[in-house]
């Protein structure tokens, strides 16, 4: 049986996009927010914040954590963290795994956006809108973070390719409403889904509102959240209020936050500023071209041909316009914009098949989308998967390498793996929670079953790290594991009072971390007396940090 030369070119297509978002998955350092949902994921844990910022569910119900506050989280629903503990449970406990649910979700998308692209146009610009997708900086930033957005666009782009068969057959308007649940479970934002649909079907299809497939659709995707419906509801019964993304969506700000992070996002004249220059620096400036050329081709053919270029068109306009819309609502933050490129690199492909067709020059069209590909891939490379960035901005560099930059967060990991593989600590601080007390007894039992060494050691850090990095290589450690772990400062204030307290608990290992540049001070040298330290290299062999041990 011959394959047709499509498939074969779109299975190449998903193998070059698979490579970029795959080579190289572990080597990231722990950065962003995609540690805030990996912490949280180990154990699907609901709290890890300073109570005198922003409380949680688990903490306002550490006496007695009722059943219904394991169905979802207060900031977020539960499905990206169900996917990462899964992934974690079957790889291991490390960022890897959260980055490769996020990968294969990416590469996913991929797939989606071809068939969504051969619907509303043909083959060729649905194989292109494919490349572009698969090959384009911002998804696979977005593909080897293990963050929200990876999964939010597979499934908004699921729910979409079902709506698309159901305007053919609208038993498919069912499965529409069964992804969209989906979507909305990986972030509230899906919710764009609704207005999307429902505004198509006014406009071409009003005939579709009378369906009993689509209230089946909605029934659907109402099931599909029945997890987060019933603990708001239980939550509201509870505290008087919503969940955080709910209750800031209705105004309420509950006395029990102090501070709501990410909800400061400015007027919307600062969103409106920031938010194309942030999408020029979010994507590949090439890729922004071509999309800004079909926008501009769409807008001129519009009044000269109203029904035929809408007929044509509306769908991708009207996503595009709500999605712009849901940006500048939420603040035009750069993960935020990742979900614009499906739909840009489709209105790209297309104004690019379209100018080939009518130049009619086929050797030099390959010829021109060979060139744009290869840039992609230069760019990507360039941007996230070489040990560091090339060229100017944004021309051949781009700001998304900050994230991904080599900081040596990553080494400095897999030295305190190694360090402490084998051990568990014979000493552990008092913890304020029940519930973390128990996740702590539960590793030390699971520690002492494997026969694992008691190991009296203390861990002090010192020097600005990175906050997410914290969380992930201290933090966590202390939540889940035990370890006694603090900063150099809250350290010296223990000592101050002339005890030991460490001392007599029989702590007898002492390590104190220090980012490569924040200089040994006298008084550190004192404490840890005069042994060299060991050195962490970054990626780049760049010194970042030292370790002590006294």
């Amino acid at each position: 049986m011959r394959i047709p030369r499509q498939h074969l070119w779109l299975v190449a297509i998903l193998l070059v996009a698979a490579l970029l978002r795959l080579w190289g998955l572990e080597r990231g350092d722990p950065m962003s927010d995609e540690v805030t949902y990996a912490f949280r994921a180990i154990g699907l844990v609901d709290s890890f914040n300073d109570p005198g910022i922003q409380t949680t569910t688990w903490e306002w119900l550490d006496s007695n954590i009722p059943w219904w506050a394991h169905l979802s989280f207060h900031d977020h629903p539960p499905l990206v963290f169900w996917i990462q503990y899964l992934a974690m449970r079957l790889f291991g406990e490390a960022l890897w795994p959260a980055r490769l649910a996020a990968a294969l979700f990416g590469i996913g998308s991929v797939w989606l956006l071809f068939l969504i692209s051969r619907r509303l146009y043909s083959p060729r610009v649905a194989l292109l809108a494919a490349a572009l997708f698969g090959l384009t900086v911002n998804h696979v930033y977005i593909s080897r973070t293990a963050q929200q957005e990876s999964f939010l666009i597979f499934f908004l782009l699921l729910a979409l390719y079902f709506f698309l068969r159901s305007l053919e057959n609208p038993r498919f308007l069912i499965l529409t409403g069964a992804a969209a649940g989906l979507a909305m479970l990986a972030k509230y934002t899906a919710v764009i889904i609704a207005p999307v649909v429902l505004t198509y079907l006014l406009l071409f299809r009003r005939e579709y509102l009378q369906r009993k497939h689509l209230w089946l659709g909605i029934v659907a995707a109402i099931v599909v959240l029945t997890p987060v419906i019933i603990y708001n509801i239980a939550l509201y019964q509870s505290r008087g209020h919503f969940d955080l993304q709910l209750s800031h969506l209705l105004g309420v700000e509950p006395e029990a936050w102090q501070k709501t992070p990410g909800k400061d996002i400015g007027s919307l004249g600062v969103r409106l500023k920031l938010f194309l220059p942030r999408l020029v620096h979010s994507q590949s400036w090439l890729l922004i071209a071509l999309a800004a050329a079909a926008i501009l081709g769409f807008l001129k053919q519009l009044p000269a041909h109203p029904a035929s270029t809408w007929q044509r068109h509306g769908f991708l306009a009207i996503i595009t316009a709500y999605l712009i819309l849901l940006i500048l609502s939420a603040g035009p933050a750069i993960r935020f914009l990742t979900v614009l490129t499906p739909f840009l690199a489709i209105a790209a492909a297309g104004i690019f098949v379209a100018l080939a067709d009518r130049l009619r020059q086929m050797r030099t069209a390959s010829i021109a989308v060979a060139a744009v590909l290869a840039f992609e891939i230069f760019y990507t490379v360039n941007n996230q998967i070489s040990a560091s960035s090339y060229g100017p901005r944004p021309w051949l560099a781009s700001p998304l390498r900050y994230e991904t930059y080599p900081w040596g967060y990553r080494e400095l990991e897999a030295w305190l793996e190694a360090e402490f593989a084998g051990r568990y600590p014979a000493f552990t601080f008092e913890t304020t929670y029940g519930f973390i007390t128990s996740l702590q007894e539960k590793r030390l039992t699971s520690a002492r079953k494997r026969g694992d060494t008691p190991y009296p050691a203390l861990v002090l850090y010192h020097g600005g790290f990175d906050p997410q990095p914290e969380l992930w290589s201290f933090s966590r450690r202390l939540l889940y594991d035990g370890w006694p772990i603090m900063t150099l400062d809250d350290y010296r204030k223990i000592l101050s009072s002339g005890n030991d307290p460490f001392a007599e608990a029989g702590i007898r290992s002492r390590y104190l971390i220090l980012r490569a540049t924040s200089a040994p001070t006298p008084a550190i040298t004192d404490l840890v007396g005069g042994g060299e330290p060991i050195s962490i290299r970054n990626s780049r062999g760049e010194a970042a940090f030292r370790i002590y041990q006294f």
